[in-house]
């Protein structure tokens, strides 16, 4: 998995065998967070900072693309293929 974004960190999720993804912007501008993904997602979850109340985010070939306002975070839950 690589994470392209100014801030970012990659850990397991507490509660399952996710993969969480968090980014944030230490710059102050706008920008576009990328995460490239090494093995299959089957599906990811835009949360809050808590990993808690995902909303589904659209994956695409081998990735996810998301805004990054500036100053902002973004945490990303993937569930990935066994």
């Amino acid at each position: 998995m690589a994470v392209h974004a100014k801030g970012s960190t990659v850990k397991k999720c507490e509660d399952d065998d996710s993969v969480i993804v968090r980014a944030y912007d230490i710059e102050g501008r706008d920008t576009t967070m990328t995460v490239n993904l090494f093995c299959p997602a089957k599906a990811a979850e835009r949360t809050n900072i808590l990993e808690e109340e995902g909303k589904p985010w659209p994956l695409k070939k081998g990735g996810m693309e998301m805004p990054l306002g500036h100053h902002a975070i973004e945490t990303i839950k993937f569930k990935l293929e066994k």
